[in-house]
């Protein structure tokens, strides 16, 4: 028989040309059947109980796994079918059995807790961090308890797996079902051809007259900045928010299911809800020390929020606006009162902005930041035409680093919103490979896309990942780059987060007018300079409010969890205007929801925690006259390289021995005044 193309490994990059939905669930088998094989040998191996023997062997057990993992991923993520949902749930069953098979061994979990205790491994650095994140394993799989106690957590993984998928499955049908529809073009007003054209090619598609905004959390973010019908601003608001909340695809029955499950499964563990859980092991170490820093910062953002917000208020009552902004006005009045006062037009920066002018500058920025050269290479196989495929190389050495795959244009079958996934792990044979995943609107043929700034940082970010993954790569395969084992939401979001700040610095070096390929004008750069800070406040009390109700929800004991309402409710930050602020609803909030074991459930304070890193180390490199500062930026890509080869507060302190405060994010969004910042992160011992 051929072999799984899956598994065959003969190639540089997975054989995307050659894969089918049927190929995943045979691979799989034949993995596990292989994995159990050497698990079986290890167990009777009596002599297999050293850090050789046992460590590193645990570690190889799951690199195949990790592999069809990894290549399902971008299937169920970029290209979904009905065909891609109905093997999810059986495929992370299949993993999640396996790995229970593993690590509830009563004679691997004896022989590992010997090795591991009191350090009488002699291990240390990268060797001792790989025994840290296999006992955490250990713990998290019940290693420990008793034959019952195992029993019930499998149930639980099981039913967490099975509401995880239900939760994405409703929400990408969401997104279909509360399109927009309009047919008079001049609702319109206010976006520029691409993007009405674009429009009119979702109509096309769904057999429509007119055209149709498919509901995608970023594309509604920018059009409710330039919308200049208030109506059709308001249907976009209420689209968005009421995806998970109609019926068929309603989530808030699949939300009763999650507060149950992870309260349990955070009780069975021995932790006394699950945020207690998720935060064990993290860089504040414990939910206190996340609410103290958010409860530290809470207050000032709201009251710049509250200023701000007035500001745009009085602004819009004087300028044909709305005596009373609602949610769906602010961010539209907030881009005008730029324009009037700070003499910045977004949409005319964004003629600046064309796609393949935003792309080459992220590449060229990453070139000189990290020393990488980047060929695009269109010979390897690729999971949707659309997809650029580039062979990374080290600029000095010429030595090959790794291989990125940039997935660009928003499709019926992806998942809204960004994000990195690694496609493969570095190993012996292999270089590591990632994808940066974005949802713009396909202009029409011969024409491109135009970015706002937000699109800008959006991709910076996720390339910032995409670093973290290729440079991170020469480590025991559990501590490798982003790997969930290791690298912890805030430590992960710190090199995504940083970049953002190159991706708004360095608007000059690459912005053309996508018709002329005129240089963007200095004065329109210094009206973005002036004006960047304003109204920031909205996307720092956003984050805060997101992460109240993520550690709200996952602190509620499912005997007192009353529904979604009552979650937000006691959540709610206490200020007037914070819908303004446009919070994710637990219904649509992806990110802790769609995937069983999230790193994000009780773990969204990560993006405020980064915040803080983020703006601390590019301060840095600002002090020091020069962005590019060859000393720092040798520093920074160690800092990457590091993957998540040891405790994340060890790594950071290796860049910035000082540690973080939060002066310079705060700066960032026009607070002069330096609070407290969070405690010193906690070792490891």
């Amino acid at each position: 028989m051929q072999i799984n193309p899956i598994l065959d490994r003969s190639g540089p990059v997975p054989a995307f040309d050659k894969i089918e939905p049927g190929h995943f669930l045979p691979a799989l088998d034949i993995i596990i059947d292989q994995a159990q094989t050497r698990i079986d040998a290890l167990v009777q191996d009596d002599g297999a109980d050293g850090f050789e023997t046992l460590a590193l062997a645990l570690d190889a057990a799951f690199h195949d796994l990790t592999h069809i993992a990894n290549v399902f991923s971008i299937y169920n993520l970029n290209k979904k079918s009905t065909d891609i949902a109905a093997i999810e749930a059986p495929l992370q069953s299949k993993r999640d059995a396996f790995s229970k098979q593993v690590f509830q061994n009563p004679v691997l979990a004896a022989r590992f807790k010997t090795l591991y205790a009191d350090g009488a491994h002699g291990k240390d650095g990268e060797d001792a961090y790989l025994l840290d994140v296999l006992n955490r394993k250990f713990l998290r799989e019940g290693a420990y308890l008793d034959e019952a106690g195992k029993e019930r957590l499998r149930a639980i993984d099981q039913g967490l797996i099975n509401t995880a998928t239900a939760f994405g499955e409703n929400l990408r049908a969401a997104k279909l079902h509360h399109s927009v529809h309009v047919t008079d073009e001049a609702v319109l007003a206010g976006l520029d051809a691409g993007t009405i054209a674009s429009l009119r090619d979702n109509a096309r598609a769904q057999g429509k007259d007119g055209y149709v905004v498919v509901i995608e959390r970023l594309l509604i973010d920018n059009l409710l900045g330039i919308a200049e019908n208030r109506d059709f601003r308001k249907s976009l608001l209420q689209a968005v928010d009421a995806m998970g909340t109609v019926a068929p695809y309603d989530n808030r029955p699949l939300l009763q299911t999650f507060a149950q499950l992870r309260d349990e499964r955070a009780r069975l563990l021995g932790f006394p809800h699950f945020a207690a859980f998720a935060l064990d092991g993290t860089m504040p170490g414990n939910v206190e020390r996340a609410e103290e820093a958010i409860a530290d910062m809470a207050p000032r953002a709201l009251k710049l929020f509250s200023e701000e917000l007035a500001r745009i208020q009085d602004y819009a009552r004087q300028n044909g606006g709305p005596d009373v902004l609602e949610p769906h006005d602010s961010t539209y009045w907030a881009q005008r009162y730029k324009n009037s006062f700070y003499a910045f037009d977004e949409r005319v920066l964004s003629e600046y902005l064309p796609l393949d002018a935003v792309l080459k500058g992220y590449l060229d920025h990453t070139q000189r930041l990290f020393g990488l050269t980047f060929h695009e290479n269109d010979q390897y196989p690729r999971f949707h035409d659309d997809v650029l495929v580039y062979d990374i190389t080290d600029t000095q050495s010429g030595e090959p680093v790794g291989i990125i795959y940039i997935d660009l244009y928003a499709r019926d079958e992806k998942r809204g919103g960004a994000w990195m996934e690694m496609i493969q792990n570095a190993t012996d044979t292999h270089l590591p490979v990632v994808s940066i995943n974005i949802n713009q609107l396909k202009p029409e043929a011969g024409k491109q896309a135009l970015f706002c700034v937000e699109d800008v940082v959006t991709l910076f970010h996720e390339g910032g990942h995409g670093m973290h993954g290729l440079l991170g790569g020469n480590h025991h395969m559990m501590l490798q780059g982003v790997a969930d084992g290791a690298s912890t939401p805030e430590f992960k979001e710190i090199h995504s987060t940083m970049q953002e700040k190159w991706g708004r610095h360095t608007l000059s070096t690459y912005a053309r007018h996508h018709q002329t390929g005129e240089k963007v004008p200095q004065s329109l750069l210094d009206a973005f300079e002036r004006s960047m800070s304003f109204y920031e406040s909205f996307a720092k009390v956003r984050l805060l409010q997101n992460a109240l109700f993520d550690l709200t929800f996952h602190k509620t004991p499912a005997a007192d969890y009353k529904g979604v309402e009552d979650t937000q409710a006691r959540a709610l930050l206490d200020h007037p205007g914070i819908m303004h602020a446009r919070p994710y609803p637990l219904t649509r909030f992806g990110h802790l929801f769609e995937d069983a074991q999230s790193q994000y459930a009780a773990g969204y304070y990560g993006y405020f925690w980064a915040d803080i890193y983020a703006a601390h180390g590019f301060a840095k490199f600002m002090q020091s006259g020069d962005i590019y500062d060859p000393a720092l930026s040798g520093a920074l890509k160690a800092f990457y390289m590091r993957g998540g080869a040891l405790p994340s507060a060890a790594i950071y302190a290796g860049f910035a021995p000082e540690g973080a405060n939060a002066s310079a994010m705060m700066r960032e969004i026009g607070l002069k005044d330096e609070p407290a910042a969070p405690k010193p992160p906690t070792l490891h011992a």
